[in-house]
């Protein structure tokens, strides 16, 4: 028309075409709504007809392992979950599933594109992040590192060699002396990871600020501000941030054939590099739009800088590795097998050559960083904090290794030998308890290839996730009885039997079961032994509270900061 107004038959047309869009708009929402329903009767927390069971999780993310935990004991040993834009999970802890998953079914469950595509940057395609015959020839390659030969005259040699220098700057804490540690770490700063750990509770778990504990709220004592070397009681030291820095040296010399120096240099860029990316990439896992946060986001920025300093720092070592490799003499084969890159370097019967690319032999790095620092260290820590807490137990652990060790005052310095770990069952025992209570690996997932049903009737559509939580497992009376969530190493003496994989997984399970658990507890052993020798360990009044932190793996947020005092001589029991 002339006067630009619009005739009714167009006006018409208009709100048909808004309302049809609309209405196709709001019926796919409803589909996929319907889509993701809880169908299979196996419970779980409340779902909104759109969020599904988002806000119950975001509400409890900085209790995350307690919260699957009371979903457990509530809805029974199965029960599944929905993040809005994640396929659906279902949680078991039925060691019957377990053996399903991880054996029977083995080649239907995997990592997945979900894990693998978050993961890729940081792990690429290294052992923890791929499967079928990728993985299998990680597997395959990585196990000649594993056997007792290189246990005895490899793996032990440089773990003693690397307690001494724990054990000097321990003497020099339990002195009254101090040691460097590094800064405050760098936070993950954005919508989502603020979201992900202030869980509603408040901003000071959010921003990392440690409460004091509950004994010093008890006793009217003024809180303790962030302890560090410089802010801390007299003979206190943070043994977690010092075992990180152990492992670090230590799967150095073992996996890499390099001297990294980490308990000599507090703030290694690469530890600080290594731990932002894991906190990240965890809460990745957990929000659909991972990918817009890692380009738009100014913590974006940071991850993608963090991640150039591990690229740098892995591909230093394999230029040297490869250099070492190509110089060395013939008659040095013996000396060339005995790092993992040079497992790669030397043409394995499985890879069939050494053409390796440098990209390939820079994931075996990452993969090893975070299975030979992060599990153990933890693990150990998490040790270490059950033994404050539980007198007795220490006590035993320390006449056990007095007993193999010697009585004198400087018993923590003498090497253990690979015949002696033997005599240690109850030092053993001690990180075998604390792993079914504090699992470094505290939550686990695979995805569903195709559609499956589990022994307990559990309907598995394709693409869902299947998980199992290791803290939660451990707690769980039908499985360790109505003395489960007490620490009493007593538990793994008394059995008759090694508890089954797939009801104890902390070293999972399967063929996936974890190649390095005997490294483990060598250095368990090893630093127990000799650390509980020479010191007593108890928890400060006025330390940050121990709480765990919703990671890949289970640190301590605040570390781990204990007062270490020398055993005399008669304290021989």
């Amino acid at each position: 028309r002339l006067d630009g107004s619009m005739g009714d038959e167009a006006v018409g047309v208009a709100t048909v075409a808004w309302t049809a869009l609309a209405a196709a708009a709001l019926a796919l929402v409803l589909s996929f709504a319907r889509a993701h329903r809880r169908r299979g009767g196996e419970g779980g927390p409340p779902e909104h007809w759109l969020f599904y069971s988002t806000l119950g999780l975001l509400r409890n993310f900085h209790r995350l392992l307690d919260y699957m935990h009371e979903q457990h004991l509530e809805h029974g040993r199965t029960w599944s979950g929905k993040i809005w834009g994640q396929p659906r999970i279902f949680y078991t802890s039925d060691p019957e599933n377990l053996r399903h998953i991880g054996k029977d079914a083995f080649a239907n469950y995997g990592k997945g594109p979900q894990f693998h595509e978050r993961f890729k940057i940081l792990l690429g395609d290294g052992i923890f992040n791929v499967d079928s015959a990728a993985w299998y020839v990680h597997r395959k390659v990585s196990a000649g590192l594993f056997n007792v030969a290189n246990f005895r005259d490899g793996v032990l040699p440089v773990v003693n060699k690397t307690t001494d220098a724990l054990m000097a700057m321990l003497r020099e804490i339990a002195g009254g002396g101090s040691v460097a540690y590094p800064p405050p770490r760098d936070l993950v700063f954005d919508a989502a990871s603020v979201m992900h750990r202030l869980g509603f509770s408040g901003f000071e778990d959010a921003m990392q600020t440690p409460p004091p504990a509950a004994a010093s709220k008890a006793e009217g004592k003024e809180p303790s501000p962030q302890w560090t070397g410089d802010a801390c009681e007299p003979n206190c030291g943070d043994l977690q941030n010092l075992l990180h820095r152990f492992m670090l040296d230590a799967v150095g010399r073992i996996a890499f054939g390099e001297n990294i120096d980490a308990l000599g240099t507090p703030d290694l860029p690469v530890a600080r590099a290594f731990d932002y990316c894991q906190r990240y990439t965890n809460v990745d896992l957990f929000v659909p739009f991972w990918r817009w946060r890692r380009w738009l986001l100014p913590s974006g920025r940071r991850f993608r800088e963090h991640v150039r300093v591990l690229d740098d720092f892995a591909f230093d070592i394999v230029r040297r590795r490869r250099r070492d490799f190509a110089e060395a003499e013939p008659t040095e084969g013996a000396d060339k097998q005995a790092d993992l890159l040079s497992l790669f370097l030397s043409g394995h019967k499985v890879t069939k050559d050494t053409d390796i690319s440098d990209r390939y032999l820079r994931d075996v790095i990452m993969n090893f960083l975070i299975a030979g620092r992060d599990t153990t260290a933890q693990a150990l820590s998490w040790t270490f904090y059950a033994l404050a807490k539980h007198r007795e137990a220490q006590e035993k652990v320390a006449a056990e290794a007095r007993a193999v060790l010697g009585t004198g005052r400087g018993g923590g310095d003498r090497h253990l030998t690979y015949a002696e770990l033997g005599k240690l069952a109850y030092t053993t025992a001690a990180f075998q308890e604390s792993l079914r209570l504090y699992p470094p690996v505290a939550k686990n997932a695979r995805i569903a290839v195709k559609a499956d049903v589990w022994p307990d009737g559990t309907q598995i559509p394709a693409g869902a996730w299947a998980a199992w939580v290791p803290y939660s497992m451990g707690r769980t009376p039908e499985l360790w009885g109505e003395d489960c969530e007490e620490y009493r190493p007593e538990r793994f003496l008394d059995a008759p039997l090694k508890p089954s994989p797939f009801k104890y997984p902390a070293f999972n399970f399967g063929p996936r079961t974890c190649l390095g658990q005997n490294m483990a507890l060598l250095e368990a052993r090893v630093l127990l032994a000799r650390i509980l020798a020479e010191f007593t360990v108890t928890l400060p009044d006025n330390a940050p509270e121990i709480k765990y932190e919703d990671a890949v793996t289970l640190p301590m947020r605040f570390g781990l900061w204990l007062r270490f005092e020398k055993r005399e001589a008669a304290e021989v029991a």
